[in-house]
């Protein structure tokens, strides 16, 4: 099967616009879009933990967490993002949300991989205050980053995914 080339990705700005559009349309408020470095440019080259973009949203009281790190910068991971949320909503729309997941679950494809708990992940108790799974997180990210752990990024990722989860519930239940 040929990869997928998306369309060509604007600045990090312009692809956070986009897909709040998105989320406007889908009837969605509770949302984030975070990417591993600060300056998310097109004209430079990234590695995947530096590429990765994770959006957080939550839908009927869900948490829905998406990452992707699969194309050559943070904008263009966004955008596809994007385009993978408005799917989501036309989806919903059509009317066939079950149909979908019935089709995805009888797909012979690679297992998804094994989720830990955020909590345990981040080494907190579920009561803690989002102050201690900041402070955790810090402390985590320190040692788990792949510069110095010296790894391929998937402690890093899971960390994030952890973070941006529990990060979400806590601004669910404060909103």
């Amino acid at each position: 099967m040929k990869k997928y080339t998306p369309p060509a990705a604007g600045t990090w700005l312009q692809e956070k616009k986009e897909i709040a559009a998105v989320f406007r349309q889908w009837d969605v408020a509770d949302w984030s879009a975070s990417a591993n470095v600060p300056d998310q440019l097109a004209n430079r080259n990234y590695n995947s933990y530096e590429a990765d973009v994770t959006v957080t949203f939550v839908k009927d009281g869900k948490t829905v967490v998406l990452t992707m790190g699969e194309h050559q910068y943070p904008p263009l991971n966004l955008k596809v993002l994007r385009l993978c949320v408005d799917d989501m909503r036309m989806i919903e729309r059509r009317g066939v949300s079950n149909t979908m997941a019935s089709a995805f679950a009888q797909l012979a494809g690679p297992q998804a991989p094994v989720v830990r708990d955020p909590y345990e992940v981040l080494g907190v108790r579920p009561d803690a205050p989002l102050e201690v799974i900041e402070g955790s997180y810090k402390a985590l990210a320190k040692m788990r980053h792949p510069d110095i752990a010296q790894d391929d990024g998937a402690a890093m990722r899971e960390l994030n995914v952890a973070y941006d989860d529990l990060k979400a519930r806590r601004q669910a239940v404060t909103a």
